[in-house]
């Protein structure tokens, strides 16, 4: 069950931001975008599916041929979430935010649904998961079809081949940036898993877990703001919208960490037992790093939004080469301290490579970014009716 979605990630090619990316322009066609999409996903399908279906015996040399059929079988979940992820993609950008995230609760819901259903009834096993997991797929994709169809949002499948042309440019650009942060994200782990004792790697990985819960309101905003800037019509329009939101987002994501910095020395041995009180210093370490990170994501956001997916892309791939840069010296000596500081430097570095190259190409200046006043608190908080 992990290769699918690996593989949607890795064969997606930027796809899918480039999607939300046409379909959001104030000059989008909903139906070539669409139908675009299709045959994208039909395409990936037809190249991902045979060579991964032959190389699972390899791959699963060490399991049972049962696991192996159904591992093969739960490959044709591909097409599925692929469809679906561009409708979902369609639904983002056209701001059809409330039928964009029921569709998106349907898989979690339905699978936990799902196994207490099946745990009551007995069948509690690895095909009927399999099962349970293509259904819910399936439901998403015939579901967001529908929403499109009440959305005003025509279905066909006629390609537009200019436009394709554009989405395949817009998404290689952005699949450079995803690949590189993917290996940013795991590549700690990976090594620590070479180098460093078991026990070392459980405390990191509560370290990570502990310190990943900032990230909600990053996702949050870049999920409602990339396509409301991308709908706006002129590139001010679009920058003046990226500084109001990233300015307010950084003075509520900085309260956050912080509040979630004084609660992490008592929230890990308390969720996790007194033996996980080693992780504290890295997930503190990690915590800073997060909040670099959840900028990025929300810049990250303005600049698909500007049509610059590129520059995002770039930030990933120097910070990437230091990760490999910082990594085996700190590693070895430091731990999984060394690790998390390796991680938040090169954090850190996809945030100012960004903040320069958004500066640099569209006069966005970092003191209006982070530049921080008492009034930018105040308009965080509620207004009553009287204006106070």
């Amino acid at each position: 069950m992990l290769w699918p979605p690996l593989l949607v990630s890795l064969a997606g090619a930027g796809l899918i931001p480039a999607t939300l990316y046409f379909s959001a322009k104030p000059d989008s066609k909903g139906e070539s975008v669409f139908g675009n999409a299709v045959l994208l996903a039909c395409a990936q399908s037809v190249v991902v599916l045979p060579i991964t279906f032959l190389a699972l015996h390899w791959l699963l040399r060490s399991q049972s041929p049962e696991v192996v059929s159904a591992a093969r079988a739960y490959l044709f979940v591909i097409p599925a979430i692929l469809v679906s992820q561009y409708e979902l993609s369609l639904l983002q950008g056209r701001m059809h935010f409330s039928t964009y995230n029921a569709l998106r609760s349907v898989i979690p819901v339905g699978y936990v649904a799902g196994v207490v259903l099946l745990k009551l009834l007995g069948h509690l096993i690895v095909w009927n998961i399999v099962f349970l997991h293509l259904g819910l797929n399936l439901a998403v994709m015939f579901g967001a079809m529908s929403a499109l169809r009440r959305k005003g949002i025509r279905t066909s499948l006629r390609v537009d081949l200019p436009l394709l042309k554009e989405m395949l440019k817009f998404g290689g650009k952005v699949q450079v940036g995803d690949v590189s942060q993917g290996m940013n994200l795991r590549l700690d782990q990976a090594l620590m898993a070479a180098w460093l004792p078991a026990a070392d790697l459980g405390l990191y990985v509560v370290a990570v877990g502990a310190a990943s819960a900032s990230q909600v309101l990053a996702n949050a905003v870049r999920i409602v703001t990339t396509p409301r800037m991308t709908r706006k019509d002129s590139v001010a329009e679009r920058t003046d919208t990226l500084r109001l939101v990233f300015k307010k987002f950084w003075v509520l994501a900085t309260l956050v960490t912080l509040l979630i910095g004084l609660a992490l020395p008592m929230l890990i041995p308390f969720i996790f037992g007194s033996r996980f009180s080693g992780s504290v210093l890295a997930a503190e370490i990690l915590l800073v790093g997060n909040l670099f990170v959840g900028a990025k994501e929300v810049l990250t956001g303005g600049a698909h939004a500007l049509g610059n997916p590129w520059l995002a892309s770039r930030a990933e791939l120097a910070a990437l080469a230091v990760t490999f840069g910082l990594l085996p010296i700190l590693l070895p000596t430091l731990g999984i301290t060394g690790a998390a500081i390796a991680s938040a430097a090169s954090y850190a570095t996809v945030l100012v490579l960004i903040v320069y190259g958004l500066n640099r190409s569209y006069s966005i200046a970092p003191r209006a970014l982070f530049r921080f006043r008492a009034e930018d608190l105040r308009t965080l908080l509620p207004r009553t009716s009287d204006g106070n």
